[in-house]
């Protein structure tokens, strides 16, 4: 009766390793490094390592928009805030002068 219970453990455990396996060969996402070691991980750590592979998996994939995302606000590189880029734009705009620290405007 034992042996008949732990065979049974033995081919679900090989048989939810088998069916990872093939989830990670299916994966477009990951590199073929990846795969290889998401794979010996699954086959190492049988239940473990199923559960971890299948945690870190997507379930569905992101639907993709088809478009570049916007580029950065020039300053934001430098870690300069929105506020100070917008008072430089004012100084320009309105031809004021900064001198010794000081804002003189006509």
């Amino acid at each position: 009766m034992i042996l008949y219970i732990l065979s049974l453990i033995l081919f679900a455990c090989a048989l939810l390793s088998a069916w990872v396996t093939l989830r990670i060969v299916r994966d477009h996402l990951s590199t073929p490094s990846q795969r290889v070691a998401q794979t010996i991980l699954v086959w190492v750590l049988p239940v473990l390592g199923a559960m971890a592979v299948l945690h870190m998996q997507r379930q569905y994939l992101e639907v993709a928009s088809g478009k570049y995302r916007e580029p950065p606000e020039p300053g934001d590189d430098f870690g300069v805030s929105g506020q100070s880029i917008r008072h430089f734009k004012e100084v320009v705009e309105n031809g004021s002068h900064t001198s010794a620290g000081s804002e003189t405007s006509d």
